[in-house]
């Protein structure tokens, strides 16, 4: 029997009986087909060059057919064309969390032993993001407070497929992209900003893990602090505005002249129960790396009148016809504007502001005066009381001036019977007597008040 273009259905048991008329030969043949392998053609077997994403799972087929059934091993390709090891065994193939490191060229190759074996190649490509992004500068201060020219590189590591694409981003002036990652910036926006990048990629695009934050220096500015005016005893506050100046400056307040005052740190001036001496200017001084500003305000301390004063060019003791000249004086911020003079508890004289008046004494009799200073704070200031006697009628003649040495006046007087009373400092008194003619001899510390009748003849002195 032969079996031409034998098939897998020729497969069989074949029985040859032979008969004779003495005896009967019978005997199995068991015909086997044996089929070389071949791949199997589906969608899905064997697998193409596949393209997966590190961390996800792949399964590879490669199903093929023969007799007797194939066996089908995993190799991977080396550079050189050649097989290398043997990675799996079985159909079909499954990678589980694959990393990149299997990114190469696969080789399944089916062999049942019958004919030569079967193989198919097929690349594996496992895409993956960079691991790293990071961002570098040139700078991060501008030291001179000038504009700031920055240098920004943002740097990404290996990456399948490559970084196509960079972005630069900062917190309040937008973006910019760069695909060589690479960016000259002029920053001229005062303080702190913020930067960093991110690296565009199919897989995923990433963030730099860094930010790089610049601070630009500014220069200060102040507003001008307005003048205060106070009164003794208020509380007073003066706040030095700083308008600009990165870094945030130093702020100290001190007094430009004079004490009364501890420096201070910080805006705001407060000096509580403000007294006089504290009056005055104080100048705020702001300073930060990029220099010095300050500002200059006057604070003026007012108050009533104080240390009020009555003088006058004579003593307690007058005489009838002399010119007393009064002299009203007082301590105040502002100046006193009307000094009132009084007599006996009633206003005789407004004075103005000079505060300096001349009475006659017309009248005998006990005097009490006293001066008032008034300014534009509430409050009067009063002076003690002086008190002046004229005791006469007589008409007040001031010799001059009292010397150390002995010094005497003459005075010629015609015949009469009146009496000349001399008064000395001390406000006694001394009786001479009338004569016809004579010289009177006493020394120049006595006052003379004589009738108005007798005018002074002459006057000489002599030891």
């Amino acid at each position: 029997m032969i079996i031409y273009n034998a098939t897998e259905t020729d497969e069989a048991v074949f029985t040859c009986r032979v008969e004779t008329n003495i005896k009967e030969w019978k005997d199995k043949i068991e015909v086997k087909i044996v089929v070389e392998t071949r791949f199997t053609s589906s969608p899905s077997s064997p697998s193409g060059d596949q393209t997966v994403n590190e961390g996800a799972s792949l399964t590879l087929f490669c199903d093929a057919t023969g007799k007797p059934t194939p066996n089908v091993t995993w190799t991977r390709v080396l550079k050189n064309g050649t097989d290398g090891d043997v990675v799996f065994f079985g159909n079909p193939w499954v990678i589980v969390n694959i990393s990149r490191t299997a990114t190469g060229t696969y080789r399944c190759t089916a062999y049942n032993g019958i004919g030569n074996p079967a193989n198919h190649s097929l690349y594996v490509n496992v895409t993956y993001q960079p691991d790293n992004v990071t961002m570098v500068t040139n700078t991060t201060e501008n030291e001179d407070c000038s504009d700031l020219w920055v240098n920004f590189t943002c740097i990404s590591s290996e990456a399948n497929p490559p970084v196509y694409n960079y972005l630069l981003s900062d917190d309040e002036d937008g973006f910019s992209f760069s695909k060589s990652g690479s960016w000259i910036k002029k920053i001229s926006r005062g303080g702190k900003s913020v930067f960093n990048c991110i690296a565009y990629q199919l897989v995923e695009n990433v963030t730099s893990t860094n930010n790089i934050t610049l601070t630009l220096n500014v220069p200060l500015a102040m507003e001008q602090v307005e003048n205060k005016t106070v009164q003794e005893g208020d509380n007073v506050e003066v706040y030095c505005n700083v308008t600009a100046g990165i870094p945030d400056p130093t702020v100290i307040w001190r007094k430009v002249q004079g004490g009364a005052y501890n420096l201070t740190k910080g805006k705001l001036l407060n000096i509580t129960n403000i007294t006089r001496t504290q009056a005055g200017e104080y100048r705020c001084t702001a300073n930060n790396t990029c220099g010095e500003e300050s500002t200059v305000t006057s604070i003026d301390v007012q108050y009533q009148p104080e240390n009020v004063r009555l003088t006058t060019n004579t003593t307690s003791k007058v005489c009838t016809g002399a010119v007393i000249h009064f002299t009203c004086t007082a301590e105040a911020n502002p100046a006193v504007h009307t000094y009132l003079l009084f007599e006996n508890d009633t206003v005789i004289k407004n004075m103005g502001t000079s505060g300096i008046w001349m009475k006659t004494m017309e009248t005998a009799g006990q005097f009490v005066f006293r001066c008032e200073a008034n300014n534009s704070i509430q409050g009067i200031g009063e002076s003690v009381n002086t008190i002046l006697t004229n005791d006469g009628k007589f008409e007040f003649i001031q010799l001059g001036c009292i010397f150390i040495a002995k010094v005497y006046m003459y005075f010629k007087y015609p015949m009469s019977n009146k009496k000349i009373t001399m008064r000395n400092q001390a406000g006694s008194r001394k009786m001479i007597a009338g004569k016809r003619e004579g010289v009177l001899r006493r020394r120049v510390g006595f006052t003379c008040c004589s009738c108005k009748t007798y005018p002074l003849i002459s006057a000489s002195s002599g030891r």
